[in-house]
C-alpha cells in the first residue's frame, strides 16, 4: 500500500465526515489534525478514529490521538502512522 494512496484515502474519509457537518472544507495532506478535530464534535471524532482503525485493521496509538492539540500532527502524519501500523500487522 503506497503512502500516497493512504493519504488520499484518509483525506477522503475525513472530507466525508467533515462535509456532513460543515460547508465545503478543503482537507489536504498538510491540514493539521487539530483543525479537523475542531470541525467535528466528540462523537464524530470517535467515529472517525474507529472507522480508520476498522478499515485498516489497526489500533491507532494513544499518543497520536491524545496530543493532537499540543503537537502539529497533520493528515499526512496520520496516514504515515496508519501505513506503519498496517505494515507491522503484516509482519
Amino acid at each position: 500500500m503506497s503512502m500516497l494512496s493512504v493519504v488520499g484515502q484518509v483525506i477522503e474519509i475525513i472530507q466525508h465526515k467533515v462535509t456532513d457537518t460543515a460547508n465545503e472544507v478543503s482537507i489536504l495532506a498538510d491540514t493539521p489534525l487539530r483543525d479537523v478535530w475542531l470541525m467535528l464534535d466528540s462523537v464524530q471524532i470517535v467515529e472517525l478514529i474507529v472507522q480508520l482503525e476498522v478499515q485498516y485493521g489497526i489500533s491507532l496509538p494513544d499518543e497520536l490521538l491524545g496530543n493532537v492539540d499540543n503537537i502539529e500532527y497533520t493528515v499526512a502524519i496520520l496516514a504515515d502512522v496508519i501505513e506503519k501500523e498496517t505494515s507491522e500487522q503484516l509482519t
